[in-house]
């Protein structure tokens, strides 16, 4: 399965920050504390705005040899993020975000998008918004053993959370989201109801 994670990062008081998810379940192939993300859906295939690097740029970039796939991972790791925490990596524009992602209108469409009952590519085509691949940077790849029952190719972005945002976990995602100093994260000190960093990734 093809799955896509966002690393957001910024300039906290303890130095780099980074924002991190609680999922009670390890059913994610992010694993329990993880990074906004999920697996590749169907509708991430449809056509949908698009500004930055070409899919085919990506495909060079992520180290794919199949376009559609490398696609379909940058569609993923924008809906994840928007699902999960809200931040919308989409504009009007090459220039401009969405501002503003707390109102109850789009909280109730995140649900909807979460329940499968809207489409996120319909979602950004009703409000005039095109996806901004170019605040997304290549991290990493990571892949689950070849012993694993559930095998997952997991993409890793990096970006920061567009100004006049700001990220709040949906409530059916998981426990809790927050930032956490990156050092913490390196030193496995992220700890909260017996789970600690070190459980990042596991499945």
């Amino acid at each position: 399965h093809t799955a896509a994670a966002v690393v957001y990062i910024r300039e906290g008081a303890h130095g780099l920050e980074t924002f991190l998810t609680y999922r009670p379940t390890p059913e994610s192939p992010m694993g329990r504390i993880c990074f906004p993300g999920g697996v590749v859906e169907q509708d991430d295939h449809e056509p949908v705005g698009w500004y930055g690097p070409t899919p085919a740029q990506w495909a060079q970039k992520l180290g794919h040899d199949d376009v559609v796939v490398a696609r379909s991972a940058v569609v993923a790791a924008v809906r994840e993020s928007f699902e999960e925490v809200g931040v919308l990596l989409s504009g009007p524009n090459e220039q401009d975000t969405v501002e503003y992602t707390e109102a109850s209108e789009t909280m109730a469409s995140r649900e909807s998008i979460a329940g499968h009952e809207l489409g996120f590519i319909a979602y950004l085509k009703r409000g005039g918004l095109k996806l901004r691949t170019d605040l997304l940077k290549p991290l990493g790849r990571w892949q689950t053993p070849d012993f694993s029952h559930r095998r997952f190719d997991t993409h890793f972005f990096a970006s920061v959370v567009p100004v006049g945002q700001r990220p709040k976990l949906l409530s059916s995602k998981g426990v809790w989201g927050r930032w956490v100093p990156a050092r913490d994260v390196v030193a496995d000190q992220v700890a909260d109801r017996g789970v600690r960093g070190g459980q990042l990734l596991h499945v």
